[in-house]
């Protein structure tokens, strides 16, 4: 079957703008790249910090945001009585209940920071 040369065929469709050819030019490359399977595993590597250091820092903040709830020192005030009548002792007003919660989520937060040497240096810069 012999090869017939078409040579230059004018383009007649509707032509997009940059920023389609610059899409589709990025596309063929990421999928090309995403064939690679160690790149791939590379990728997961890298992000296991990351994933590691949002759960961190949010299940943290979750326990530091739960005292600052509008009824705490309502309750806080309701629990200090219960325990002075149960017990027969004041509670300090220094170490109320409430403070001791905070010096509680201080604590973890400052062991968490002892825990892993990465976060002492960046807590010193």
């Amino acid at each position: 079957m012999p090869i017939h040369d078409l040579g230059y065929r004018e383009w007649n469709g509707v032509l997009g703008g940059a920023w389609s050819r610059t899409r589709g030019i990025a596309t063929a490359g990421i999928r090309l790249v995403g064939k690679n399977r160690w790149l791939k595993r590379i990728l997961i590597v890298a992000w296991l910090p990351v994933l590691y250091w949002g759960i961190a820092f949010f299940f943290v903040g979750q326990s530091l945001e739960q005292p600052l709830t509008k009824t705490l020192p309502e309750e806080v005030q309701e629990l200090e009585e219960a325990f002075e009548k149960a017990t027969g002792e004041n509670i300090d007003t220094e170490k109320s209940m409430l403070e001791l919660d905070r010096a509680r989520a201080a604590d973890r937060i400052q062991k968490m920071f002892n825990f892993i040497p990465r976060v002492k240096l960046l807590a010193r810069s």
